[in-house]
């Protein structure tokens, strides 16, 4: 039935439902009039005194009513006695009716069916009175009695701006419901709030004729509209309990839905017919039970939206819109209602507080502007905890300990100041634990990360890994779009962020491994982190940049004077093998200049080909065949110390060959395994083992140069085709090199 009654309303157009909408409206507001101005009417307009409990006080008495002359001459007689202005009972044709409390109490209000009984028979008492024509003697407190003859029929004028004013608050309510439902006219939630909405107007409607009536309605009217008021005001509920139920996630079966639906309809028809009286109270105590199990299915709706921030916001705008509303209505009118006692909030105040809820849960089904709605839900919350603690803790003191009011009320604040910051201070390391950090407890841990980078690649690096154990995102991957700020998206599922350079945006998604969404203090965070990272990036480059620019004039001295004289000593020496050595201690001199002032990352396989190209030239100049092999080279990179190291080794062992041994041929073998860049150099000359090899300045330099790379240097003797093979190998670990820092 539920679901034709809802395609039948998805079927209808905007403009259908909102002609639908103005009839109910407009017939509602018709016969609410009709009823208001078809009693008699005296134009005095009483009200309950809180101050004085069952004390019925004459507020005003309207201009042109037949009140107006006889209590006007009474209160010009009596100036400033405030017992003329209080009305004890109620005289006509030899009878007396008590005006006491039951005059102006809201039906629904009434504990037991025997008290409404008598209710009913006071109203039915007064209806006899106010109809009978006869003239009618208000007995004041003081004793005195005015005499008053009432209109057959109120007039329009005569009915109370409060009901005017109800009737357009009561529209809200009912225009919410109408609004998502017309956005989500397939969802059952969407729907129920729309039941929910409709059934609100409706109650509201009949309160507001029940509130605006002067003293009395006939016993049957007042019985027809008590049962009314109750039928939608379990409508209303019922409604509400399906959302809770089935948004945002489904956590009852369709037999506990009927279930529930039942239990609605008998609660309607048992308060009508009297079948069954509930202890306490024979109205307002079935929605304690009814709370406590909404409550309980909010927390299932929490628990089960974890992983998806979206509809476990959702989860927490439900509770907030239905915890705060009926949880003050809970504490603050139903249960002193329920003990016996005035409540502290008025029945008007009640009712107006209910449409929050509309408010609340239209945000959460249309999802509009979730962001930061975990902050400001568990503030509210806390904020009922420690009202509710307050309270409970004044009413046991005064009831249990017999303590004066002020007393208790101070030593209740006392008591829940101690019980409730443990409490709050608990509940928010749990519950929200990202709260908890701030920019200053981030900061030490960022600062340390952003001081051990040095080029920039190693800073967005940095920057990057920073988000990463900030947020601890699902996913973060970088997009080509210029960003200036952080910026939220996806109503908080996503976080904007820009790089170090401003040449690009990272997107982090799922925020907390998806529990969370991101917020504008996420945004305002990421904000300053990014400053002081680009300043720490800024300062570091301005840095080495100085540092290059010295290194670099040093070398271009070093170039202009060392090198010029070296070559001046090479021209002027006439042996071979000393023009020879300065050539090297020439080309070292180079070398190092031109790695100095190399920026990283350097190539392995760029350098191979140098290092083949001078060792092949060499090799050719001596008459010597060189053969080079190479594999699993790759995209390796080195630092500039490690080629310059590299380099004065090969070519410290290729001088050593050609030198010695007077090869016919020369070998080098290069290649990468399991992350070691391996060398072997080899030649057929005359060769000795290596055993027999006697230690020199020359020897020693080698093994301290490999040493230093973290290799070891070894040689060996090899028979290959009938020829004796020296072969020298040293390897270097290429994560070793990898992880060095970039500047040395």
């Amino acid at each position: 039935m539920m679901t034709s009654a809802m395609g039948w309303l998805a079927r209808l157009t905007p403009l259908q439902v909102f002609v639908f909408l103005l009839l109910v409206v407009f017939a509602t507001q018709f016969w609410g009039v009709n009823v208001l101005t078809g009693q008699p009417w005296t134009g005095i307009r009483a009200q309950l005194l809180f101050d004085q409990p069952g004390t019925l006080h004459v507020r005003e008495v309207m201009l042109g009513s037949p009140a107006e002359q006889p209590f006007k001459e009474v209160w010009n007689q009596h100036p400033g006695n405030p017992d003329v202005r209080t009305l004890a009972e109620l005289k006509w044709d030899g009878q007396s009716i008590p005006l006491d409390y039951r005059v102006r109490t809201e039906p629904l209000s009434v504990r037991t069916y025997a008290e409404f009984a008598r209710y009913l028979d006071l109203q039915q008492q007064l209806h006899q009175a106010f109809s009978s024509g006869k003239p009618l003697s208000f007995v004041l407190g003081n004793g005195l009695e005015v005499s008053v003859t009432p209109r057959d029929h109120t007039p329009l004028s005569g009915i109370p701006t409060l009901y005017w004013q109800l009737f357009a608050v009561n529209l809200l309510g009912l225009m919410i419901g109408t609004v998502v439902w017309m956005y989500r006219p397939y969802r059952l939630e969407a729907f129920c709030l729309f039941i929910a909405g409709l059934s609100y107007y409706c109650f509201e409607s009949l309160f507001a004729v029940l509130i605006a009536r002067e003293f009395y309605f006939p016993a049957g009217l007042m019985r027809a509209l008590t049962s009314l008021e109750a039928t939608f005001l379990n409508l209303f509920v019922w409604a509400l309990f399906l959302i809770l139920a089935y948004y945002p996630n489904h956590l009852l079966p369709k037999r506990a839905v009927y279930l529930i639906s039942l239990l609605a309809v008998f609660l309607s028809l048992n308060y009508h017919f009297q079948w069954l009286e509930l202890p306490f109270h024979s109205f307002v105590f079935q929605f304690v039970p009814i709370y406590l199990f909404g409550v309980w299915l909010i927390y299932q709706q929490w628990v089960q939206s974890e992983r998806r921030p979206l509809d476990r916001t959702a989860a927490l705008v439900l509770q907030m819109s239905a915890v705060l509303p009926c949880g003050i209505i809970m504490v603050f009118y139903s249960v002193p209602v329920i003990m016996g006692q005035p409540p502290i909030l008025g029945i008007i105040s009640t009712r107006l507080i209910l449409l929050s809820i509309f408010i609340g849960w239209a945000v959460g089904i249309l999802r509009f502007r979730l962001f930061d709605v975990e902050y400001w839900w568990f503030k509210s919350l806390l904020w009922i905890i420690g009202g509710v603690l307050v309270f409970l803790l004044d009413v046991l003191s005064v009831s249990l300990l017999q303590l004066s009011e002020r007393f208790s009320l101070g030593l209740a604040v006392v008591l829940a100041g101690f019980l409730y910051f443990p409490l709050r201070q608990g509940l928010l390391q749990r519950v929200l634990p990202d709260r908890g950090r701030e920019l200053a407890d981030f900061l030490p841990d960022f600062s340390i990360d952003m001081a051990k980078a040095v080029t920039s690649e190693h800073f967005e690096d940095s920057w990057q890994s920073a988000l990463r154990k900030r947020f601890q995102p699902l996913d973060m991957r970088p997009l080509d779009n210029v960003l200036e700020k952080a910026r939220l998206e996806d109503n908080g599922l996503t976080l904007l962020v820009p790089d170090l350079a401003g040449k690009r945006e990272y997107r982090l998604s799922g925020k907390q491994h998806a529990a969370r969404l991101f917020n504008q203090r996420d945004t305002q965070m990421v904000d300053s982190l990014l400053t002081i990272a680009r300043m720490t990036s800024n300062a570091s480059e301005m840095r080495h940049k100085a540092i290059a620019e010295e290194r670099q004039r040093i070398m271009h001295d070093l170039h202009d004077t060392v090198g010029a004289k070296l070559m001046t000593v090479a021209h002027r020496l006439k042996e071979p093998e000393g023009k020879q050595d300065v050539r090297d201690a020439l080309a070292t001199l180079r070398d190092t200049i031109r790695l100095s002032l190399k920026e990283t990352p350097l190539y392995l396989e760029e350098h191979l080909a140098d290092w083949r190209a001078e060792i092949g030239n060499r090799a050719e100049a001596a008459g010597v065949e060189l053969v080079w092999q190479q594999h699993g080279i790759g995209q390796q990179s080195l630092l500039p110390r490690q080629v310059f190291e590299l380099t004065q080794i090969l070519r410290e062992l290729v001088s050593n060959a050609l030198r010695h041994a007077e090869p016919t041929a020369l070998e080098v073998t290069v290649g990468v395994e399991a992350g070691v860049l391996q060398f072997r150099v080899s030649n057929d000359g005359k060769v000795t083992a290596p055993e027999e090899w006697r230690s020199g300045t020359g020897l020693q330099t080698l093994e301290k140069r490999i040493k230093k790379l973290g290799g070891q240097l070894s040689s060996s003797l090899h028979e290959v085709d009938s020829c004796r093979w020296l072969w020298v190998e040293f390897g270097v670990r290429l994560e070793q090199a990898g992880s060095q820092n970039a500047g040395q």
